[in-house]
């Protein structure tokens, strides 16, 4: 019944197997990669805009504390006079 079952055609399918199955962890890890890898970029852009912003809050402040006054609009300390 199985006859067509030789070692050899056995030999080659388990071959095709294992090669079907590292071609698929291949592409899955390449994927989930891709994706940490959007992911850590996507983290690292967040923290550069939540230190742009405390870096400019800093600014802000050390102006106000030389007695001198943030000029919104041009994004200076200017003289209060």
């Amino acid at each position: 019944m199985f006859g067509f079952l030789t070692p050899r055609v056995l030999f080659i399918g388990a071959l095709v197997a294992a090669g079907l199955f590292v071609f698929g962890y291949a592409m899955w890890t390449a994927k989930q990669s891709g994706e940490l890898g959007a992911t850590l970029e996507t983290i690292r852009q967040n923290q550069e805009a939540g230190n742009a912003g405390e870096t400019a809050r800093l600014d802000r402040a050390a102006c106000v504390a030389r007695g001198l006054r943030w000029d919104f609009e041009r994004g200076l300390c200017v003289s209060v006079d």
